[in-house]
């Protein structure tokens, strides 16, 4: 059977073995998951300069951190091409990142070829409820990610939640790259806090790449937060290059939504794509709960009066929840209700309400969460 390795990982593979080879340290080796040890983890542990992590179709109820490794993770796909992998291999977390990089400062070490769910972020600072990067963590670190799904994290409950799917913080550098990030929520309970960086988060001393050309293109859509639902900077930096990513088919974003990609002037996002790039369908992943469908609401905009749809796949309990630009919660429309499997529509009638945008919100069995917009004109 002829392999097909990625160019760019190929390249990475070559570099680590030269360098192996000419500083007299020991061949990089593969090491199988689950065949050679039973756990990704486990595989990094023990993992040296420039090994590759190669991992069979699955799912992985574990947390990942490459310990500051340079390595190569990466499911089938690494070394077949074929997107099927992508989706098959999952890394599911109940708690924390899903991944984390620490302190790993060349794009050397790479994560390939998997779906990551499930993730509930991180508290970085010791006394401070903050909570960043519900799916992967990069502090101080410069991986490559590229060709993942990155879907349905969250970071519930926190208050302060930064980076549904990605944080990025510390003088980091990754590049971000071929990946689908969607679905991803940092909405949690509190009336008083600001949600920021639904997709991406970053910080004002990281300068990432996230897209950047064609080829490295990633789709960033349907994300939750309220500030930068696909991409959020804390304060300001170098300007981010974040072109030709496809953010829904709106190009660029922040033609219809200016809370899409927030503050504009810190993203570069002058080439973007209306059309989805990464050719990775992230809705037939078998392993994740798709069936958990929150519906645009109708009519949008509206006068006073909207309805909510959404469908449940098994009897689960439901809250519905109204919110503000400013992350207040203004109206409960459901509280923990155990309600049937099927089609549920919630009829929301205001008056009281100044027009503007809002935001409902979906969470099922305190689980799955999904955050969509909706407008009232009066």
């Amino acid at each position: 059977m002829e392999i097909k390795w990625n160019r760019r990982i190929l390249r990475a593979i070559f570099i680590i073995s030269l360098v192996s080879f000419c500083c007299g340290k020991a061949a990089a080796k593969i090491i199988r998951v689950p065949a050679d040890q039973p756990s990704i983890q486990l595989a990094i542990n023990i993992a040296g300069f420039g090994d590759t992590v190669l991992v069979s179709p699955g799912v992985y109820r574990e947390n990942i951190n490459f310990i500051g490794k340079d390595i190569v993770a990466g499911s089938l796909f690494l070394i077949t091409g074929k997107k099927n992998y992508i989706s098959e291999t999952v890394i599911q977390a109940d708690s924390g990142s899903v991944v984390t990089f620490i302190h790993a400062k060349t794009k050397l070490t790479i994560l390939t070829g998997f779906t990551i769910t499930g993730g509930k972020g991180t508290k970085v600072d010791v006394g401070k409820d903050f909570v960043y990067g519900g799916g992967i963590l990069i502090l101080g670190a410069s991986p490559v990610i590229k060709n993942n799904i990155i879907a349905r994290n969250a970071t519930w409950p926190s208050c302060f939640g930064r980076g549904g799917g990605i944080a990025i913080m510390d003088s980091a550098n990754p590049l971000i790259a071929g990946n689908t990030i969607i679905r991803n929520d940092i909405l949690g309970p509190c009336t008083h806090a600001a949600y920021y960086g639904g997709g991406i988060w970053v910080d004002a001393t990281s300068n990432p790449i996230i897209g950047g050309s064609l080829n490295n293109a990633n789709d960033i859509l349907s994300n939750s937060a309220i500030y930068g639902l696909e991409l959020y900077r804390e304060g300001g930096g170098k300007v981010i290059n974040a072109q030709f990513n496809y953010f829904g088919g709106r190009c660029p974003p922040d033609s219809f939504d200016p809370f899409e990609v927030w503050p504009r002037s810190q993203f570069d996002i002058s080439n973007c794509s209306k059309t989805p790039v990464t050719k990775v369908d992230e809705g037939n992943n078998r392993f994740l709960p798709n069936d958990f469908q929150l519906l645009q609401n109708y009519p949008n905009p509206f006068n006073a009066t909207t309805i909510i749809e959404f469908h449940l796949p098994q009897p689960s309990q439901t809250s519905l929840e109204i919110f503000n630009l400013h992350g207040e919660k203004i109206e409960t429309l459901l509280s923990q209700k155990r309600l049937p499997a099927g089609t549920h529509k919630i009829t929301w009638q205001t008056t009281d309400l100044t027009s503007g945008v809002y935001f409902y919100h979906l969470r099922v069995n305190g689980l799955f969460g999904e955050t969509r917009k909706l407008i009232l004109l009066k």
